[in-house]
């Protein structure tokens, strides 16, 4: 998975920069497929996924354009992990056990209840809300699975820099939904738009 972070301070750019990167997608990319969230953040902010085919390759792209309260990145992980290309843990005993989680057989007996009948979105929130005592181990395997195999092939995300305390604590929460891989981070301040708009661009086609 290739990850851009459009990192900036507050009410610097960053969902307008989205924006713009997201009307250009729509323009010069052929999408076979489409989801805006409906229920927008606000007036201004949005979450939408892509199928798109670019330069004779198809890839899946995912645009989030909020991250300046922790209940929004929350709304933000709920419609990743729902809109994952395979949106199921089938394979979640092999993952599990091909990996270095200790207590391997407690997990597996956890995640074995609703493994193969529920959306991947509410498999971690059950574990999340779990008695296990590594969840986040077991979260962390899960998670790196998708990233490397059946994840988004791109994620274009805010995110807020590492300012002040709230910001910290907003910047770690947001990284750790996808893991610390990242391939940019685009401050938007103090360039325009339109200049980080041309650089989103080469970063882009280098993928395809």
């Amino acid at each position: 998975m290739k990850v851009i972070l459009i990192q900036g301070k507050a009410n610097k750019g960053k969902t307008s920069l989205c924006e713009k990167i997201k009307e250009w997608i729509e323009t010069e990319t052929q999408i076979q497929f489409n989801k805006i969230d409906e229920t927008k953040i606000n007036n201004k902010d949005f979450l939408v996924v892509y199928e798109i085919t670019f330069k004779g390759s198809e890839k899946r792209v995912i645009i989030n354009s909020q991250s300046d309260i922790s209940s929004d990145i929350d709304k933000f992980e709920k419609f990743y992990w729902k809109n994952i290309k395979y949106n199921t843990l089938t394979q979640g005993k092999n993952i599990i056990n091909n990996s270095n989680i200790t207590n391997k057989q407690d997990v597996i007996k956890e995640v074995s209840t609703y493994a193969n009948n529920m959306p991947l979105s509410d498999i971690i929130s059950n574990i999340k809300n779990s008695n296990l005592t590594n969840k986040d181990e077991v979260l962390t395997e899960i998670k790196n699975y998708y990233y490397t195999s059946n994840g988004y092939d791109i994620l274009i995300t805010a995110i807020r820099t590492v300012d002040d305390r709230n910001s910290s604590n907003l910047n770690k929460q947001m990284r750790s939904i996808y893991g610390l891989e990242y391939i940019l981070e685009l401050d938007t301040l103090p360039k325009s738009t339109s200049f980080w708009l041309k650089e989103f661009k080469l970063l882009f086609e280098s993928f395809f």
